[in-house]
């Protein structure tokens, strides 16, 4: 992907990603609360809820990395590491 497609996306989506294996990449936007909330309706399990989180923010990318099973755990074990969270605190009153 070139530089100039990876602004746009960005000023699209915000946060874009690269994910690189060897000689196969991907890039991924930033998940969102409906991407998240998505994911976890269709699936029944952990790996699905990973991949269906994937195929929600891909971008583009080798097909290799959603369709080989030694790439595909490779990226399903990381995209969670998209989500980002922010916790405080209860306060009783």
């Amino acid at each position: 992907m070139n530089e100039e497609k990876i602004k746009a996306l960005k000023e699209q989506y915000g946060e874009i990603h690269h994910y690189k294996v060897k000689d196969k990449e991907c890039f991924l936007r930033k998940p969102d609360i409906d991407d998240i909330d998505y994911a976890q309706s269709v699936s029944k399990s952990n790996m699905g809820f990973k991949k269906a989180l994937v195929n929600s923010i891909w971008l583009e990318g080798d097909e290799a990395l959603r369709a080989e099973t030694k790439y595909a755990l490779g990226l399903f074990g990381l995209v969670s590491e998209l989500i980002e969270v922010e916790v405080g605190n209860w306060v009783k009153l």
